[in-house]
């Protein structure tokens, strides 16, 4: 999917959500990606356990909303557990994309309270193809 995303970068998930329901087809992307076989995908770099199941914080956003891909932000929002509407309404409301990356985060972690770990960012990130090492080694120092 991601690719897909890739060569149409101005076309969203609200497209084509809009245009599968126009042709009959009944979808919800949250449930999708809820449902989602999710497994660790850390098997090329050693991470501590004990790092995987920190809870982040706010002053985590700041680190951490450098190594979010701009062009995957919407996926990984909703891999986290955000609703499209959500995202689309910091979309206008935001000056630029890291601010609406910034933004996101921490609304994520406010939501998610102590369920917002490490792990589960991480393995959103790493569903959205991005590269998450360097993130692992920052958190490993600054987390």
């Amino acid at each position: 999917m991601v690719e897909f995303f890739t060569k149409r970068p101005k076309l969203g998930f609200s497209h084509i959500a809009s245009a599968m329901t126009e042709g009959g087809m009944n979808i919800d992307l949250q449930t999708i990606l809820e449902e989602a076989n999710r497994e660790d995908r850390f098997d090329d770099f050693d991470v501590p356990e004990d790092l995987l199941q920190r809870p982040m914080s706010i002053d985590h956003v700041s680190i951490v909303s450098d190594f979010i891909s701009p062009r995957e932000s919407y996926i990984l929002f909703l891999e986290l557990g955000l609703k499209e509407t959500i995202i689309e309404g910091e979309e206008v409301n935001c000056l630029n994309i890291k601010e609406q990356i910034t933004t996101l985060l921490k609304l994520w972690i406010k939501v998610e309270g102590e369920a917002a770990t490490v792990r589960k960012l991480l393995q959103a990130m790493a569903e959205c193809d991005m590269k998450i090492q360097d993130l692992v080694m920052s958190s490993e120092e600054n987390i």
